[in-house]
């Protein structure tokens, strides 16, 4: 196991969460006692995708959680897994820690307002109060609109 394995298990640990034992027809080069003992043996499941076992077995522990027991919600509580909002979210990140430095700098305000315009557009791109030229292009590029 990787550090960011643990810290992946650390983090989850007060939720919900499935550990997905992949490619189990392959020979085990993971400590398996100690991902036991770092998650309690909690909804750990083992799969080999090529093979489809256990993939039966994951499906119905999802529909379980999801269904039956029910994920935690709040207003709090967000998954983002588009890949490109994920991009966006760490760039207006990045924006907003340039306006806490320039701030902390003494940067005249016009100046900073640049950062925080730009982090506000990113945002407005995930919500999709806002559109880039660039994202526009790449819609017709990829994808057979009509006109």
């Amino acid at each position: 196991m990787t550090s960011e394995d643990r810290e992946l298990i650390e983090l989850t640990d007060n939720g919900q969460r499935i550990v997905v034992l992949n490619k189990t027809d392959l020979p085990i080069k993971l400590d398996l006692a100690e991902l036991k003992q770092l998650t309690g043996n909690q909804n750990m499941i083992s799969t080999s995708a090529i093979e489809a076992d256990g993939l039966q077995e994951l499906e119905e522990l999802i529909a379980k959680m999801f269904f039956e027991e029910g994920i935690s919600s709040s207003q709090n509580n967000v998954m983002i897994t588009n890949a490109r909002h994920i991009g966006l979210l760490n760039q207006a990140n990045q924006s907003l820690d340039s306006v806490i430095q320039g701030l902390d700098q003494g940067m005249p305000v016009d100046l900073v307002q640049i950062d925080m315009t730009h982090c506000w557009d990113l945002l407005g791109e995930v919500t999709g109060d806002s559109y880039q030229d660039e994202l526009i292009d790449q819609l017709f590029s990829q994808f057979c609109l009509g006109k």
